[in-house]
């Protein structure tokens, strides 16, 4: 998709994860670009109960402004929706969305190949069961955990989440489990710390 300005690579708006941070954000960056479906977002919001000047929809950055039907699920499926935009605007070998080793961290990333993790001599450590029913194989190696699982072929590795120096093993396990459920719950844009292949 053509667009009259120009895409600026890397970071959109960083070091959030709130709705009315992500909502004004992403409607500036559509209405910037010059995206088709720009205008189709503010007449939703507008419609939705947002007030609205010559600029666009008012509102959207202070919680306390919101319209009182408007709440996070709406929130979170307009995002998505803005995200999936934005992501139609990325160039070749790029795409929009939360960065690999940041999940607060909303761009314009490079596209990066998938490598399988070195599991030689890394240490089984159970089974890690969502609420979804969805389980996992958690490996831990020296500077990550790796999940996925077992087959007769061996180890399917489905992603991983790097090791913080600061963190216990244990802590690591319960960001990665935290992670994994917002995963499967709200979807892969929310997560903040894991990095997931094409089979997730």
């Amino acid at each position: 998709m053509n667009t009259q300005n120009k895409i600026e690579l890397g970071s959109l708006i960083h070091a959030t994860l709130r709705s009315e941070d992500l909502l004004p954000a992403f409607l500036h960056a559509l209405e910037d670009y010059k995206h088709p479906k720009a205008g189709a977002f503010n007449s939703e919001l507008i419609e939705l109960g947002f007030g609205h000047s010559m600029c666009g929809v008012c509102g959207l950055g202070n919680r306390e402004e919101w319209p009182e039907a408007f709440d996070d699920d709406m929130a979170s499926e307009i995002i998505s929706d803005m995200m999936d935009a934005l992501n139609e605007l990325a160039p070749d070998g790029y795409y929009f969305g939360a960065h690999e080793g940041d999940g607060s961290d909303f761009g314009f990333w490079p596209l990066s190949e998938w490598s399988v993790s070195n599991v030689e001599g890394a240490k089984h450590l159970g089974t890690l069961e969502l609420e979804s029913g969805e389980y996992f194989e958690v490996l831990a190696t020296d500077d990550k955990l790796v999940f996925g699982s077992a087959c007769n072929a061996g180890f399917l590795e489905s992603g991983y989440i790097l090791r913080e120096s600061f963190e216990s093993l244990d802590e690591t396990l319960q960001e990665l489990h935290a992670d994994l459920e917002t995963y499967y719950r709200d979807g892969a844009s929310y997560v903040s710390r894991i990095v997931c292949n094409e089979r997730m």
